[in-house]
């Protein structure tokens, strides 16, 4: 056990042990109502204490920062990372936009290349080289009306963090900032295998909401700085109930809803 669970782990022996030595040191030497009280502060404050150590320092991924408020065309940074001591794979993250005077339209995601890494396995054509990130974007159906992006990374090495860019485009309402909120969508503590067909790869992706995508998302490793990730439209929207599915894309484009993956999903 290593890293921050390593810390929690002592943190917790070293609480529990000085907690108990106190309480006992009070109950042998106070009065029964003085010990009561002070056995339930004890109490309250080792709970609360343990309770902060979990929530700051064992969650499996620390999203930085969660909520954000755009009152113009701002550009925000936001970073991923894996708390854990494990590799995770098939991560993905879903920002949602938290008013429907603004749909995903209006937000646009950038990648540096020094957060992007190639996807394996991989076309052996350069000019079809992908990336491991992609995403894409729409409508909830659940509740309706509700626009969200998706942003997946396949793998994050134990405490790697991933940055993007959220840019907002578009005009903001009167005294209706655009805000969004990110969360973890889903992910595996287990390798997720990817599968090739020619220069096409086929990457397993759970979701947990029903939804509608009309726009998709994909980083390519060629080009220049300012043109390695894009959004574009896909031809026909597409309904992608809860469940796991093979996502299949090139550098070219990305088709989600390439067949159903319920069965033996190791995808939480």
């Amino acid at each position: 056990m290593t890293g921050n669970y390593a810390v929690v782990r002592w943190a917790f022996i070293f609480t529990i042990v000085s907690g108990a030595i106190t309480a006992y040191v009070f109950l042998v030497i106070i009065s029964k109502i003085a010990r009561f009280a002070w056995t339930a502060v004890t109490c309250l404050i080792l709970s609360l204490l343990l309770l902060i150590l979990y929530e700051n320092l064992c969650p499996t991924f620390l999203i930085e920062p969660s909520i954000l408020s755009f009152n113009s065309n701002d550009l925000y940074l936001l970073r991923v990372t894996n708390k854990t001591d494990g590799d995770e794979y098939a991560n993905a993250f879903i920002i949602n936009v938290d008013s429907h005077l603004y749909t995903a339209g209006n937000f646009d995601l950038r990648v540096e290349r020094q957060f992007l890494k190639p996807l394996a396995p991989q076309s052996t054509d350069l000019r079809q080289r992908v990336s491991d990130t992609f995403g894409v974007s729409g409508l909830l159906n659940d509740p309706p009306g509700d626009a969200f992006l998706i942003y997946y990374v396949y793998h994050l090495a134990p405490h790697e963090s991933r940055e993007i860019n959220l840019k907002f485009n578009g005009v903001i309402a009167k005294n209706a900032p655009a805000k969004i909120s990110m969360d973890v969508m889903s992910y595996s503590d287990v390798p997720v295998p990817i599968s090739q067909k020619d220069d096409v790869v086929m990457v397993p992706v759970r979701i947990k909401k029903n939804m509608t995508v009309d726009r998709e998302f994909h980083c390519s490793l060629q080009g220049d700085d300012s043109n390695l990730c894009m959004f574009q439209p896909i031809p026909k929207a597409t309904a992608m109930a809860k469940g796991c599915y093979l996502i299949a894309f090139s550098a070219s484009h990305l088709l989600p809803n390439q067949g159903s993956l319920d069965d033996g999903c190791t995808i939480k």
